[in-house]
């Protein structure tokens, strides 16, 4: 090679370097790893866990420790060091490589699975999965839901807050778009000087249609159960069966003349303290009736029917009260409950019906 071509491949590698030294440069990627400079690191604190063992500060390119600690009731996901995901060690301990900037931790969480026994026995007695938003035009008074907690064989001391609720018991609730604290009730028990059952109720005209994850801590003792509960439009809470069930009404009996003259009604009442508010099908059912109505002097009616709960059946004649100008009902018969399998017939003395409701024979299931 020619001294002129030594010279023109030299100049020409010189040239290729410098720009790929500049265009490394301009893109960034020319930064050293470790400019040896410290940054600081700062936490974003949440409601349902904490920092422990934090490093603030750090080298660039050194490892960043700390640990973190969640309540049971929720489960983390992710945490990351600006858009760095963090290592998970063991015992909540987390590590980052440090980047040549300040860093913000930040978490993500879910809830976790439901918590539904805690030590001792503690348990839901009544807690529904589903629960609705108000009827428009019902107060909160009519639009609630009732929860209830057994503290199985360890109950705790009955001390009361400053608003004459358990100071023992907190209700938490993970997602305050749907169920919001404002929503829901102090905590009341009917218990003495030690209480092995208390309640809460939620004011439904403050839900919203979403998930949360109602949450019981029991302070003296430091307890904990959960509940995933589903907030659904009026009208949309689906029981996990619901039948259908013919009630027959039997007038044979009824021996004074004037009741002849009347009109009837027949309740056919969800009872049960696990009834959920705007179900599927009214907590009270009933149908009108008059003596022209009856075959045989008997009628036969059909209601929805939740085999897991107990309901009422009263059949009642209508009267006028003069006082207050209205048609009130008085009942002939109150039955409590159903056996679960085969007929059952109510006879009743006096001026009686006979009620035969049948559930070895129920019709189709509706859900």
């Amino acid at each position: 090679m020619s001294k002129t071509k030594k010279i023109l491949v030299g100049i020409f590698g010189v040239i290729c370097m410098l720009f790929v030294g500049f265009t490394l440069t301009a893109c960034g990627e020319g930064k050293p790893q470790n400019d040896n400079k410290v940054y600081s690191i700062t936490y974003e604190e949440g409601d349902y866990y904490s920092f422990t063992s934090r490093t603030t500060k750090q080298t660039a390119g050194e490892i960043a420790t700390f640990k973190l600690e969640n309540e049971p009731f929720i489960q983390i996901d992710k945490v990351y060091a600006n858009e760095i995901e963090c290592v998970k060690g063991e015992d909540g301990e987390y590590t980052f490589t440090m980047p040549q900037e300040d860093v913000l931790v930040t978490v993500t969480y879910t809830d976790a699975p439901e918590i539904l026994e805690a030590q001792y026995g503690m348990t839901w007695a009544v807690a529904p999965s589903t629960i609705t938003t108000a009827k428009d035009g019902d107060s909160s008074f009519i639009a609630n839901q009732n929860f209830r907690v057994d503290f199985g064989e360890q109950g705790i001391y009955h001390k009361i807050n400053a608003e004459g609720y358990l100071s023992e018991v907190e209700i938490i609730s993970t997602n305050e778009s749907v169920i919001p604290l404002s929503a829901i009730s102090g905590v009341n028990s009917t218990d003495d000087s030690v209480i092995y059952e208390c309640y809460f109720s939620i004011d439904l005209t403050q839900v919203s249609a979403g998930e949360t994850t109602l949450v019981v801590v029991e302070k003296e003792h430091d307890r904990i159960i959960s509940k995933t509960v589903n907030v659904v439009p009026y009208g949309e809470a689906t029981p996990n069966d619901l039948w259908e069930v013919s009630v027959t009404v039997d007038l044979s009996d009824i021996e004074h003349t004037e009741y002849k003259d009347k009109n009837f009604r027949i309740f056919f009442s969800d009872e049960s303290e696990e009834y959920v508010y705007g179900s599927i099908y009214s907590a009270t059912q009933f149908e009108d009736f008059t003596w022209e109505d009856l075959k045989d002097e008997e009628i036969t009616f059909t209601f929805d029917y939740n085999p897991d709960h107990k309901f009422t059946v009263d059949v009642a004649y209508e009267y006028y009260v003069d006082r207050f100008k209205e048609f009130r009902y008085n009942n002939f018969t109150v039955v409590r409950g159903a056996e679960e399998d085969g007929e059952v017939t109510f006879d009743f003395n006096g001026d009686n019906t006979e009620v035969s409701f049948d559930t070895s024979n129920l019709a189709e299931e509706i859900v």
